[in-house]
């Protein structure tokens, strides 16, 4: 965002010449040029990796600004200790609670009272391993709680698009290498802003006297 208001023309005249680095200076000003042009042009993808990137980092934070337009909390399940059913039937149930879709994860219990969560994803959904959730008792096989995607409010959908948007799945083969390209455009940026910034560190030279 700071680049954006650096790139910003501060006459009407400097529009002419904000869309289209001039290449024909020295190569410090080629530099600064393509600095310039190159992060004006890659700044939307750059936006939506920072952003998604930090609500990734930051998930209470994300969770709170999207609460705007609403999510709700996750039900309070508790399991029950005991021997665990055998892992097929357990994911066969999930999938008689939850038929639609295929099974993408399992992520087993980190602690004692904690449920099996089985995710699913369906067809079309935009996260690669899908948001549909089943929580089950792996003692007793009971589903505990069953998450929808399709039925999730606005902010859920929200949060849900952080990790396609991030990685760039969300539209298919083009937005993936669109933000491949940004990835590599801002380590990129990062160097030529050094070597811009090691340039004005430079003692300029006093004009020769004859």
């Amino acid at each position: 965002m700071s680049g954006l208001v650096l790139w910003w023309p501060r006459a009407q005249s400097g529009w002419k010449r904000a869309f289209k680095p001039n290449l024909k200076t020295n190569w410090k000003g080629r530099i600064y040029e393509l600095h310039r042009a190159a992060g004006f042009y890659l700044c939307a993808l750059l936006l939506i990796s920072s952003l998604s990137g930090a609500a990734l980092v930051w998930p209470d934070a994300a969770t709170k600004v999207a609460s705007i337009f609403g999510v709700s909390q996750p039900p309070k399940v508790k399991a029950s200790e005991g021997k665990w059913r055998d892992v097929d039937e357990l994911v066969s149930l999930a999938s008689r609670a939850f038929p639609d879709g295929r099974v993408t994860r399992l992520s087993f219990p980190a602690k004692a009272g904690a449920p099996l969560v089985i995710r699913k994803k369906l067809a079309g959904e935009a996260h690669p391993n899908g948001m549909n959730n089943i929580a089950l008792d792996a003692a007793t096989g009971r589903v505990l709680s069953v998450s929808d995607s399709r039925k999730a409010g606005w902010g859920e959908r929200l949060l849900n698009l952080r990790y396609p948007l991030h990685i760039g799945v969300w539209g298919g083969l083009w937005t993936r290498v669109l933000m491949a390209v940004g990835g590599i455009g801002a380590a990129l940026l990062s160097v030529s802003g050094v070597v811009m910034w090691a340039n004005r560190l430079k003692p300029k030279r006093a004009p020769r006297r004859i």
